[in-house]
């Protein structure tokens, strides 16, 4: 029931599985957990997040490409 803004990603379900389970979650794990941002939507959170799409996938509609996103700019490369 609850809704945010921030910047949640795929690493972040591992951790959040991890701790919902009551399980330590490893320090070489990537991802934070989101009960953290759940707990106090106040909390400092990731701002920004780099993406990298290299698969050459026909049937999907997703360009190579790689880039930085954040509030304020988005920058990406594009292959081909």
């Amino acid at each position: 029931g609850k809704q945010s803004d921030r910047y949640v990603l795929n690493v972040d379900v591992a951790p959040t599985l991890l701790t919902l389970a009551g399980l330590p979650v490893p320090k070489q794990m990537q991802g934070r957990s989101l009960t953290t941002l759940m707990d106090d939507p106040r909390t400092a959170w990731r701002s920004a997040f780099y993406f990298d799409h290299r698969f050459d996938l026909p049937s999907v509609f997703i360009p190579q490409s790689e880039g930085v996103l954040s509030r304020e700019r988005k920058y990406v490369r594009y292959f081909n």
